[in-house]
């Protein structure tokens, strides 16, 4: 064994195929790959990647996927486009290709700044952006090979190295103005905002009903898919809390603990960032769980499992963040039920989960009901077929219900994703402002962030209805500086 080297690692059955049969498996030799060295140098566990995959391939995969050597060959790569089309599909509008030459020429620093100017959370954005549909879709690469630059790889790269060499931090200014605003709401949107605030000398108050700052990222989603803000939010914060320029101030509600009346009168503005978390509903019973809860139980531990047979309605980002959840807490049967067709879905992450054996996608089928025994504990989820009708004017087609087709599918539990809404405690709490037919508040519209309230702004689910977490950043960031124009005219 001693003598075969690492060659043991691949082929450790070696000396005991030479000694019954005087030869060995060429198939099962070592091939002198030095995946095996790579994960040794990391400190990794370490075997080999090639004859043993199971146990090591994914690890050294992603390894390499960071690796500084593989980040700047894919760097090296990119056009430097003039007028670059992925800096356009970014809706915070990253200068992409300046940063990744920055980061080519091993100016981290640099790198860091060229984001950061545009993006104020870029590490958090790295692992929830929907880059096939924003940068790296656009990527002239895209187009020429079909394996665009890894656009979010080298900025999530570029954000870690730069927070673990201190580089981000608050740009405050020299002189602070005498203005206070309220911000309600801690997660993306209200986070945003505030540190483009303290960075024009303001002083900021966070009201934040959790106990801790992320917002719905931080709260909600599963590790596999987000490791969690908190580095980042701290990293970005901590100057402002300890000069007393940032009050952060937890377990605060709007409607339950603060009165948009009294902000008003104690603030010099008020920027709205409470987020929505009331899922619609097809009614109560016994194994029926809204998306938002069923995901916060899961990623507390306080949901370790779930029935074998499981439904979950609608087919966004929160139904496919339950459905893949639910498939990890055991559900053998999984259901995604969908009222539209197959394209009409959307989400924002990988889903190799989705075409395993055990998960369902039900679409053209309309959920429209529960039944329950006679405890009102649920016994099955009922369903009808849909069907698309003939195109309008514009050649839009709607489905619409097959009579007489309606059916129970047996499930244990349902989980609702069907889309949010503001919380009836909160919409009471904003009396006097205007809501859209929709439902969510009302603001000017064409780039402002005012409400019909003087001196109160909104932004992020509360006014988009839950929005990807890069175009809530973007909003946060834009409201800034509407607000400190107010702020100046007062």
């Amino acid at each position: 064994i001693i003598g075969l080297g690492r060659g043991a690692l691949a082929y450790p059955e070696a000396p005991n195929d030479m000694l019954q049969t005087g030869s060995m498996q060429p198939t099962q030799c070592c091939i002198l790959c030095g995946a095996c060295l790579e994960l040794f140098k990391d400190g990794a566990a370490t075997g080999c990647v090639v004859r043993d995959n199971a146990a090591y391939g994914a690890d050294y995969r992603h390894r390499r996927r960071f690796a500084p050597d593989h980040l700047k060959r894919e760097a090296d790569r990119c056009h430097s486009c003039e007028g670059a089309v992925c800096s356009e599909a970014c809706p915070t509008h990253i200068d992409v290709p300046a940063f990744i030459k920055a980061f080519a020429d091993d100016d981290i620093g640099k790198a860091y700044d060229i984001i950061r100017r545009s993006n104020v959370l870029p590490e958090i954005c790295s692992h929830l952006c929907p880059v096939w549909m924003q940068c790296e879709g656009a990527c002239v690469e895209t187009a020429l090979s079909g394996n665009p630059i890894p656009i979010r790889d080298l900025q999530y790269a570029v954000c870690w190295m730069a927070r673990e060499e201190g580089l981000v931090g608050l740009r405050l200014p020299a002189e602070q103005t005498d203005k206070r605003v309220a911000i309600v709401g801690g997660g993306p949107t209200g986070v945003s905002c505030a540190v483009g605030l303290l960075e024009k000398g303001h002083q900021v108050v966070l009201f934040e009903r959790e106990q801790s700052l992320g917002g719905t990222p931080e709260q909600l989603i599963r590790p596999g898919r987000f490791p969690g803000g908190q580095a980042e939010i701290d990293a970005v914060l901590t100057k402002a809390t300890e000069e007393g320029l940032l009050d952060i101030r937890y377990g605060q509600e709007l409607g339950r603990t603060i009165d948009l009346g009294d902000l008003t009168a104690q603030y010099d503005a008020v920027m709205l960032a409470a987020g929505i978390w009331k899922e619609h509903s097809l009614g109560q019973a016994e194994g029926v769980l809204d998306a938002l809860t069923f995901l916060s139980l899961a990623k507390q531990g306080k949901l370790r499992n779930v029935p074998e047979r499981t439904a979950v309605l609608a087919g966004g980002d929160c139904a496919m963040d339950a459905a893949s959840t639910a498939a990890e807490l055991g559900a053998s049967d999984l259901f995604v039920v969908y009222g539209g067709s197959r394209s009409e879905m959307h989400w924002h992450m990988p889903d190799d989960w989705f075409v395993k054996s055990g998960a369902h996608c039900l679409i053209l089928t309309e959920p429209v009901g529960y039944a329950v025994d006679d405890n009102g504990k649920l016994t099955g989820l009922r369903i009808c077929r849909m069907e698309y009708g003939p195109g309008n004017g514009s050649g839009v087609r709607f489905p619409s219900r097959v009579t007489d087709s309606e059916s129970i599918l047996k499930v244990d539990l349902v989980i609702e994703a069907m889309g949010l809404s503001l919380p009836d405690e909160l919409r009471a709490s904003l009396d006097g402002l205007t809501f859209t037919d929709e439902g969510l508040l009302e603001i000017a519209g064409a780039g402002s962030f005012a409400t019909n309230r003087s001196g109160v702004f909104a932004a992020g689910a509360i006014v988009n209805g839950g929005a990807s977490v890069v175009e809530c950043i973007a909003e946060g960031m834009r409201a800034v500086e509407e607000i400190d124009l107010w702020l100046g005219q007062g």
